[in-house]
């Protein structure tokens, strides 16, 4: 008996705590959006671009080799937290 009681103030307490928070609070990934910008420059593999994108002016932390929204060969994709 007391554990009914017991979890039925828990799921009460839960409730009105996810009622309260922002929807936002409950997830896990950041809140912002990596800006983008393709290179044009053909690449192999993911390393070759990171490597070519913290070189690069601009201020990129990283890069990734892309085949999206290209006709041929992939080419390399920058990425920074911020445009």
């Amino acid at each position: 008996m007391a554990f009914t009681k017991n979890l039925a103030v828990f799921a009460a307490i839960f409730t009105l705590m996810a009622l309260l928070l922002p929807a936002g609070a409950f997830a896990s990934t950041s809140s912002y959006a990596l800006c983008k910008q393709r290179t044009g420059v053909m690449c192999t593999s993911d390393a070759m671009c990171v490597t070519l994108c913290l070189h690069k002016n601009g201020g990129y932390t990283g890069g990734y080799c892309s085949t999206e929204f290209v006709v041929g060969d992939p080419s390399c994709v920058c990425t920074k937290p911020s445009c």
